[in-house]
């Protein structure tokens, strides 16, 4: 947040309502939060929210509530757990987190391929953010994020799947130049903090 000037919500600031409330005036958002896939039925992967304690599921954001709901965000990262796989469906590829943005709009998309380790995955997430800023493309802050771990790490902790993970998707350079504030940092208890993005319909009309 203070590399970027963003804005961020933490805690029990980080519900999908706020989040909801403020997300459209964004064009790029991060997500540090927890995240599961379903491989049965890949529209119910899912990320988590602040728990708010009512009767209403409202602290998951579900990948089938992104379809219909097209938002600003050029570029969306989603650091959590598997939300770069769920089901295969044949004719149509893999239904995940990252596809349901796709389909909300989103030019690029850094999701994850399996359950990352949270600590060692936010240490590559700040350094992408950081070379970023430097005004490098999202594919080349990505792959210099994973050179600078790796020449911080013993030969164990460089293993792949402490890095490998997180994977650049679609365009090398979205469009991330307009937009109120620049970035928007969500935090969760257990991360830097929440960010995403969507207007869910849908979960209004359950209200």
């Amino acid at each position: 947040s203070q590399l970027l000037n963003g804005d961020i919500l933490k805690n029990d600031s980080a519900t999908l309502p706020e989040f909801l409330s403020i997300a459209g005036d964004y064009r790029m958002l991060l997500l540090a939060t927890h995240g599961e896939a379903n491989a049965r039925a890949g529209e119910y992967s899912w990320l988590a929210f602040t728990y708010l304690n009512d009767s209403i599921n409202n602290d998951l954001l579900y990948a089938k509530d992104l379809y219909e709901n097209p938002f600003a965000a050029s570029l969306v990262v989603l650091s959590a757990c598997e939300t770069g796989i769920g089901e295969y469906r044949e004719g149509e590829g893999v239904l995940s987190l990252a596809r349901g943005f796709f389909y909300a709009g989103a030019q690029t998309i850094i999701p994850t391929l399996w359950s990352v380790d949270d600590a060692r995955n936010s240490e590559i997430i700040q350094s992408f953010f950081k070379h970023l800023n430097e005004s490098e493309r999202v594919v080349d802050a990505m792959h210099q994020a994973k050179l600078d771990f790796l020449e911080a790490r013993t030969h164990d902790e460089a293993h792949p799947v402490y890095w490998a993970a997180p994977i650049v998707i679609g365009l090398p350079e979205p469009d991330i130049s307009v937009g109120r504030t620049p970035w928007v940092l969500l935090g969760g208890a257990f991360l830097l903090g929440f960010l995403i993005l969507l207007f869910i319909r849908k979960y209004f009309k359950k209200i």
